[in-house]
C-alpha cells in the first residue's frame, strides 16, 4: 500500500502493542520513498513546515513496523550529520567512550560547508581543492552520490 505522510497522519493508528494500522490493515514494513529532505516535510503550497507530516513520521518511527531505511541509517547519510561527526570532539561527546570513538572516527572524512565563505578554514580548503582537485570531492546536498564532482570538474 502506498501512502503520503498526509494520508498516514489522517488514517494511521498504533495499537497498544505498537502495531501500525493503515486503512484497517496491519503494516509490517515501511519503505520510505520520501522524507529524505526537509522540503518533503513542508506544505507544498506555502513551503512552511507541516507538523502533520512530522507527526506521521513520528507515528511510523514509534511503530513496531520494520523501517527501510531505519532512522539512524537515514540520518547518517545526511551530509550535515556526516560533517558533524567528522568533528572528533563532537563524536567523542556522542560516543562517550574513547575506544569506541577511535574505532569509528576514520569512517567520517572532514567535510566543509562551502556557504561559510568567510570561515578561514573553508577559504583554505577551497584553495587546496582548486590546486589539487584529485584529493577532494564536492558533494551537493542531494542524496544518492550521482551528483558529486571529482577531479578537474572542481576547478
Amino acid at each position: 500500500m502506498r501512502c503520503t505522510f498526509s494520508e498516514i497522519n489522517e488514517d494511521g493508528k498504533l495499537d497498544e502493542q505498537g502495531r501500525l494500522f493503515l486503512r484497517g490493515k496491519e503494516i509490517g514494513i515501511v519503505y520510505y520513498r520520501t522524507g529524505y529532505t526537509e522540503k518533503q516535510y513542508c506544505d507544498q503550497k506555502t513551503g512552511q513546515a507541516d507538523e502533520r507530516k512530522w507527526a506521521a513520521r513520528e507515528l511510523l518511527e514509534c511503530s513496531l513496523a520494520i523501517k527501510c531505511p531505519s532512522i539512524d541509517g537515514q540520518l547518517i547519510t545526511v551530509k550535515k550529520f556526516q560533517q558533524a561527526f567528522s568533528d572528533e570532539e563532537l563524536l567523542q561527546s556522542v560516543m562517550q567512550n574513547q575506544e569506541a570513538t577511535d574505532k569509528i572516527k576514520g569512517l567520517f572524512k572532514t567535510m566543509y560547508d562551502l556557504s561559510e565563505s568567510e570561515n578561514p578554514e573553508v577559504i583554505k580548503v577551497k584553495a587546496q581543492a582548486i590546486k589539487t582537485p584529485e584529493n577532494f570531492v564536492l558533494k551537493p546536498m542531494k542524496e544518492g552520490g550521482g551528483n558529486n564532482f571529482f577531479g578537474l570538474k572542481l576547478q
